[in-house]
């Protein structure tokens, strides 16, 4: 990146990202921590999948929350790997498309920083290069 527009827009690009990745983030945790919490509260004992277990959970509270935060543990595996499966497609196509604009703009500048034909020649070149690796 060799303008400030370029690096601005670059941190804007990386801002933006870290926040549509924090609220799909902050969604599932919140599923996770609410379904977890509706057993934990509830007046009667239940957990959250019906499972056999080497312990009687019933028999003591110390049991019930062990067997409890066993099965939220389970459950977050697969929580997680939604969210991975939720949130790369689209973050990726994000991240394409804002790439795409960064190239544009770098390719938009070629001509006003060098006056000689060989060295814009040669940004152009590398703008190619990177697009070809942009789209492998």
């Amino acid at each position: 990146m060799s303008s400030e527009v370029e690096r601005k827009y670059f941190a804007w690009m990386r801002t933006s990202v870290r926040n549509v990745v924090s609220v799909f983030l902050c969604a599932y945790a919140a599923v996770g921590v609410t379904a977890e919490l509706a057993f934990l509260l509830s007046k009667e004992r239940s957990l959250l999948y019906p499972a056999w277990l080497p312990l009687d959970w019933r028999a003591s509270t110390r049991n019930f929350y062990v067997a409890n935060v066993y099965q939220f543990v389970g459950i977050s595996f697969p929580i997680f790997h939604n969210f991975i499966n939720v949130t790369f497609p689209p973050i990726s196509c994000c991240l394409l498309s804002r790439h795409i604009k960064l190239l544009g703009i770098r390719v938009s500048r070629i001509g006003y920083d060098c006056v000689r034909l060989q060295d814009n020649e040669r940004v152009l070149v590398r703008c190619i290069k990177d697009q070809k690796n942009l789209y492998k």
